[in-house]
Order: structure tokens, then C-alpha cells, then sequence
């Protein structure tokens, strides 16, 4: 099926939304179908959306996006942009930004017929005591406990979308997907917020060993903490799939389904680079350690029975390609 433009990609200076750009352009859509939302400063910098900043991809601030949305009439909208950092403190700034600029665009879809995906978060889970299921009904969704106010503003308006829902007030298709652990290519500009694989190349390459945050959890030994990684190469593949088959709305997980330890992690890196740099352990900063989670591990079986059946990068997989010299 060929992909509807215009083609609107929030956030595309961003990690996940440079990323969804390069695969847009990649799968045969048209440079100029596209409109790119971000910082146009951070459009024109970063490393992550050089291989496509010179061409004929619009760009577009936020606050101009909201204004010319009629005239640009897009036909489906990727909603990757938001502050995506989990020691953010400003509620005041969250909720600009990550709820009410989403709600204007939810909005929109709704009233033009225009399908809609958005980034929503594995952080809504909180420390998984309710599970890692995205079959919760809403009075479920309503008692998870977000650790941080990052995962808060996520939960705040996947809670309200559903109310949306509920009222009938709803983009033709919405797929609201709960990111797991994304780590790949283009992490550079997120400094302390990018993926352990990103951090862990670097240590290798600057310091000559891997440091890991040690256990604070009776039940993990140091580097044993587990999470659900996922390969933004595979995230982008399943946006793709949905633009073009369109499958049944709602709220999916986005991970793998099979949690790893950050000692597999590292060992991982260490394999793909053909180094045998020491991997130690360090103190988890005190302001993280409440809102650590020790487990993620997406249940996958919604996205799977809507049709989805790829396989997903294993994490030694992931990493090879995340670290690929053609890919950085």
C-alpha cells in the first residue's frame, strides 16, 4: 500500500522522529511530503538528522506547526515530540509540552479524519508492580503509579485519550505506543538521557572500560537489572507497518517481549567491538535511585494478534547494528 502524504513527524530532530524520518524516506516517500517539526536549530545541527537535513524535507517549529496544519493538510501524523527526560522537575513545562501540545494535535486528527501515532512510554508502568500489560482496562491504567513526572505526562494523557475515546472525539486510526528501552543510532545529542549501548561504546572508546549503576535491590545483583531493549530500527519498522496497513486503534506496548540484563547489554557491546575492556560497577546517584525500575518486560501478544508477526532484533543483534560505522 502506498503511504499517504503529506506526512508530518513531530520531534524529528529527536532521536526516535530523525530516525522515523530516515525510514519515511527510505520506504519511497517523497522529500518534500514531509514536514519535520523540531527546533529548527536543532533540525539544522544534530548528527541524527544529517542524512536527510539537505534535502527537500519541511521544517517546521512547533508553535508554527499548530497554526498551519489546515494549510499543510496532512494525512497522517507520527507524534514523536515531547521532553523525553526522566529527571525533568518542571510539571508546568511537562504539561505544555508533552500533554497539551498533544491534546492540539489529538484534536486536529480528529476533527480532519487524520490518522494519528503517538509516542506514549513504558514509564506509565511505573515500577511494574501492576505488571507490563497493554491489555489493562482503564480502571487498572488509573492505578499505575509513574515513577517520574516524565512517565506522568504520558499517563496523564494516555488516561485522557481514552476519555476522548470513550466521547467518540477520535483521529480515524490512533495507535498510542508504550516505548520500551529504544536505543540505536542518533543518540549522540541526548548526552546523559541516551541509551546504556550509546554510553557503553563511549566508555570503551574514552576510558577503556564499561561502568554499570550497581543493584540497590535485594532481589538484582549488580548489572543483573532487567530491561525490555528494543532497536529503533524495529520501533520504525512497526510505525511503518501500521501506516500502511492500518490496523485495529489503541494503546500498544513497543518493546520486545524478552527482558535482558545490563550485563548482557555490555557484554554485548564488548562483543561487537572486538574489545575486552573490564565492565565495573558504580553507585546509582541517590536523586535516581526512587524511581529506578529494576524490570521492564513487554507483554507483546495485542500488537501480535493485530497482525504484526516480524521477528525482533535479539539484543546482540541490536547492538551490531546500532554500532554499524554506516549506521552512527
Amino acid at each position: 500500500m502506498k503511504l499517504s502524504t503529506p506526512i508530518v513527524v513531530t520531534g524529528a530532530a529527536g532521536f526516535i522522529g530523525a530516525y522515523l524520518v530516515k525510514t519515511l524516506l527510505k520506504a519511497g516517500v517523497e522529500a518534500d511530503a514531509i514536514w519535520a517539526c523540531d527546533d529548527l536549530e536543532f533540525l539544522n545541527t544534530r548528527e541524527c538528522t544529517a542524512s536527510w537535513r539537505d534535502q527537500s524535507v519541511h521544517q517546521i517549529s512547533p508553535e508554527d506547526l499548530l497554526t498551519r496544519l489546515d494549510q499543510i493538510a496532512p494525512k497522517f501524523i507520527l507524534h514523536m515530540g515531547a521532553c523525553s527526560r526522566t529527571d525533568e522537575t518542571r510539571w508546568d513545562y511537562l504539561t505544555r509540552v508533552n500533554i497539551e501540545y498533544s491534546q492540539s494535535l489529538w484534536k486536529w486528527c480528529s476533527d480532519h479524519a487524520v490518522p494519528l501515532i503517538y509516542a506514549s512510554s513504558a514509564a506509565t508502568y511505573g515500577g511494574g508492580e501492576l505488571g507490563f500489560d497493554d491489555r489493562m482496562s482503564e480502571s487498572e491504567m488509573k492505578k499505575l503509579k509513574p515513577l517520574n513526572l516524565y512517565g506522568k505526562s504520558k499517563w496523564v494523557f494516555d488516561l485522557w485519550s481514552l476519555d476522548e475515546i470513550r466521547a467518540g472525539r477520535h483521529p480515524e486510526g490512533y495507535w498510542g505506543f508504550k516505548f520500551f528501552n529504544v536505543y540505536g543510532p542518533g543518540e549522540a545529542h541526548k548526552t546523559s538521557q541516551a541509551s546504556v549501548v550509546y554510553h557503553a561504546h563511549k566508555q570503551v572508546q574514552e576510558k577503556g572500560q564499561i561502568t554499570l549503576f550497581q543493584s540497590h535491590h535485594p532481589d538484582y545483583k549488580d548489572g543483573e537489572q532487567m530491561r525490555d531493549f528494543v532497536c529503533v530500527e524495529d520501533l520504525a519498522k512497526v510505525c511503518l507497518w501500521v501506516m500502511r496497513t492500518r490496523p485495529k486503534s489503541g494503546i500498544y506496548n513497543l518493546g520486545t517481549g524478552r527482558a535482558q540484563t545490563f550485563l548482557d547489554l555490555a557484554r554485548g557491546v564488548l562483543k561487537a567491538i572486538g574489545s575486552e575492556a573490564p565492565i565495573k560497577f558504580m553507585p546509582t546517584p541517590e536523586h535516581l535511585r526512587e524511581h529506578y525500575q529494576y524490570f521492564t518486560e513487554a507483554k507483546m501478544d495485542e500488537l501480535r494478534r493485530a497482525g504484526y508477526d516480524a521477528p525482533f532484533m535479539d539484543l546482540e543483534a541490536g547492538i551490531k547494528f546500532s554500532l554499524k560505522p554506516s549506521n552512527r
